[in-house]
């Protein structure tokens, strides 16, 4: 039984890592500038974004923070999580998780993307579904 919990660890510990090779990392590129809290409610509030993936999120305005968002991802399976925006960073959860993630906000010089930046550098890149 120890052997197959230690195993079943090994192969989800490796799943992870092997989702995090396949992202792209941050580095410093000029087209690329944090947004305001302006340009990150413009973004998000009662928009529905594209990633590059072809998953999909919608962002419903709060009435205040903390207000659910929902994300439909392209096979078809809903997860809903809550998010706030404070100063411009976009923090999130998703159940079962209790943990509040965060990631800065950048637009690029185009008008037509924006990235999320997780804490490690991980990007995830969108532009608004039209």
């Amino acid at each position: 039984m120890i052997r197959w919990v230690l195993m079943a660890s090994a192969l989800l510990a490796s799943s992870a890592a092997a989702q995090v090779d396949l992202s792209e990392r941050w580095t410093p590129d000029p087209a690329w500038q944090p947004m305001s809290q302006e340009q990150a409610e413009g973004w998000l509030y009662n928009q529905l974004l594209r990633y590059t993936d072809g998953a999909s999120q919608f962002f419903e305005a709060p009435a205040e923070p903390g207000a659910p968002t929902y994300t439909e991802y392209a096979d078809g399976r809903p997860s809903a999580g809550e998010y706030t925006l404070i100063e411009a960073e976009y923090c999130s959860v998703w159940p079962p998780s209790r943990t509040w993630e965060c990631y800065a906000l950048e637009a690029h010089e185009d008008g037509e993307r924006m990235r999320f930046v997780s804490e490690d550098g991980i990007l995830y890149e969108a532009s608004l579904w039209n």
